[in-house]
């Protein structure tokens, strides 16, 4: 009677240690897929700011482009529009 004992000890003994070697291979695994899931999206993120700023910034370079400060000597007329772009001839005149 003590051998059966001693025998089921053992048994679960073994059984106890091949559990818990499995646990912690499954929280192993789940710690490393955890750091590369928040790597993608740290890395998503990123990109995502970098793209952003390029964005804000070439659209404020597109607003400055296209605004047009209009000149002391032009008058607003009932044909077209107050703002006019200057000639090729007085840009090259004041160059």
């Amino acid at each position: 009677m003590v051998r059966s004992r001693q025998r089921e000890r053992q048994l679960a003994r073994a059984r106890w240690e091949r559990q818990q070697a499995r646990r912690s291979a499954q929280a192993r695994k789940r710690r490393t897929a955890s750091l590369v899931v928040g790597g993608i999206v740290a890395l998503l993120a990123a990109a995502a700011l970098v793209w952003l700023v390029v964005h804000l910034v070439n659209a404020e370079d597109a607003r400055e482009d296209e605004q047009v400060v209009p000149s002391s000597d032009v008058t607003p007329s009932s044909e077209g529009s107050a703002t006019t772009a200057p000639s090729s001839s007085a840009t090259e005149s004041s160059s």
